[in-house]
């Protein structure tokens, strides 16, 4: 399972894999890289 995350002030491309990354009370970790959804609009 996958989800998008818009992240600002965060190159989540350079990254590693493995990292934990605490988002309000979550705490997620990056296990790969997937491609955005193509209809997410970022603007």
């Amino acid at each position: 399972m996958g989800e998008n995350i818009v992240l600002q002030g965060l190159t989540l491309m350079q990254v590693p894999l493995g990292t934990r990354l605490s988002v309000g009370e979550a705490l997620l970790e990056l296990t790969e890289v997937r491609i955005p959804c193509k209809h997410t609009n970022y603007d």
